[in-house]
């Protein structure tokens, strides 16, 4: 099973790069941010100190945190009922 820290930042990594790269959108400070952005995959690598948001990250965290809680209140109901192969 995937870390769910590691997975949390690849998708934050993955939906700001999309936003950045692919939707255009105004969601990092600078060109210099929105360049590094754009020149690397959209699921993988790093986002330089200088345009990280913490407050942005943090909100984004809970929520991606509170689905895969979710998600296995879900897996372990349904196994409990015996719908999973």
């Amino acid at each position: 099973m995937r870390d769910p820290y590691a997975s949390i930042w690849a998708e934050y990594k993955r939906s700001l790069a999309y936003r950045v790269a692919v939707a255009n959108a105004n969601s990092v400070p600078t060109t210099a941010c929105r360049a590094a952005l754009r020149s690397q995959p959209l699921h993988s690598g790093g986002i330089p100190l200088s345009c990280f948001n913490a407050s942005h990250f943090a909100s984004r965290a809970k929520r991606l945190s509170r689905a895969w809680r979710h998600m296995w209140f879900h897996a372990r109901k349904a196994q409990a009922l015996g719908l999973t192969v």
